[in-house]
């Protein structure tokens, strides 16, 4: 049986889980219209706003993140 202070820290790591799991959407969702705002300045318009180098790492952060997206983070729970 599980002492109230371990149930306790593993209530914490859940809801820690839950707001970077969150986080993480917020953020994929931000760097899908970056990019698709950034796609139409430079193929529809010939205007470009960003260096390509900076579009590039828009989208090397997009891949990261969908990647890893279904992954849960590893929470390291000791006993005292």
């Amino acid at each position: 049986m599980l002492s109230k202070n371990c149930g306790d820290t593993i209530a914490i790591a859940a809801r820690k889980e839950a707001r970077w799991l969150a986080d993480q959407g917020v953020r994929i969702a931000e760097l899908r219209d970056l990019i698709r705002y950034h796609n139409e300045r430079y193929y529809a318009h010939d205007a470009p706003e960003i260096a390509d180098a900076e579009y590039d790492e828009l989208v090397r952060e997009l891949r990261r993140l969908e990647l890893g997206k279904g992954k849960t983070r590893v929470v390291a729970l000791t006993a005292s």
